[in-house]
């Protein structure tokens, strides 16, 4: 088994817990490297406590090295203690374009990117979302203050991660859980909504520029529900596909949003 000490920076983070996407993030980084791989195919992460910037250390086995894909399994650990858990498969981009393809779905239909707005505004998560900008259709932005639609579903565009013209594959681990909860479309809190899954597949290297996102949740049910998220690329492109297990949000709202 291999260790490796970081520091978790401030600013990833929604009132003190850092964001789960950036701990995958920094996790699946390692696991690759050790994997000698190009990009992370599937990451699953188990979310066992929250987070805080500081010290903290990865550590990541090999569990199967095949002809395709390696099996990486890794943990993230906060005064010696797993506070995620993840289980990865790497690989190279040989396979890019190759095999049979069919497409049911399509890019969200968003307004242009100047007619857009801010997503939503957290003033305990200002640094976060200065470094992923994200916009939705002014119509959208409503959910998270006043009117809520009550379909569970959000489409916005999110930029790459530091002001960066293109996403790579790692940060996909990332932008997929950077947006608001979907959830907060319906009548429930405006609230922390801890993750307790999140499984992401990343579908290809997206090309330079913004990216679109459909988020949605179906089914919230005996306290626990579930979000999905689709990132398409600049071309019409599909990037990568998310889906988390995820706490219900309890209690009066206390994430304010503007």
């Amino acid at each position: 088994m291999t260790e490796k000490p970081i520091d978790i920076p401030e600013g990833w983070d929604i009132g003190g817990n850092t964001n789960g996407g950036y701990l995958m993030l920094r996790a699946a980084q390692f696991m690759r490297e050790q994997a000698q791989s190009a990009v992370a195919v599937t990451v699953t992460g188990h979310f066992l406590r929250p987070v805080p910037s500081g010290p903290a250390a990865l550590t990541c086995e090999e569990i199967k090295r095949g002809r395709l894909l390696t099996t990486m399994r890794g943990d993230l650990l906060v005064a010696g203690r797993p506070a995620l858990t993840l289980l990865g498969a790497f690989s190279d981009l040989d396979r890019q374009g190759q095999g049979s393809e069919f497409l049911r779905g399509s890019p969200p239909s968003l307004p242009p990117l100047e007619e857009c707005v801010p997503a939503w505004h957290v003033p305990t998560a200002e640094v976060l979302f200065q470094r992923v900008p994200i916009r939705c259709a002014k119509d959208d932005r409503t959910t998270l203050g006043g009117h809520r639609s009550g379909t569970g579903e959000l489409e916005a565009w999110i930029a790459p991660p530091e002001g960066a013209e293109v996403a790579t594959c790692d940060d996909l681990l990332l932008l997929v859980d950077c947006f608001p909860p979907p959830v907060f479309d319906l009548d429930l809190p405006i609230n922390w909504t801890p993750t307790v899954e999140l499984t992401v597949h990343v579908r290809g290297v997206p090309e330079p520029g913004w990216l679109r996102a459909r988020c949605s949740t179906r089914y919230v049910r005996d306290g626990l529900l579930e979000e999905s998220v689709e990132l398409w690329d600049s071309a019409d492109r599909l990037v990568a596909q998310s889906r988390q297990l995820a706490v219900e949000p309890r209690g009066s709202n206390t994430l304010r949003t503007d």
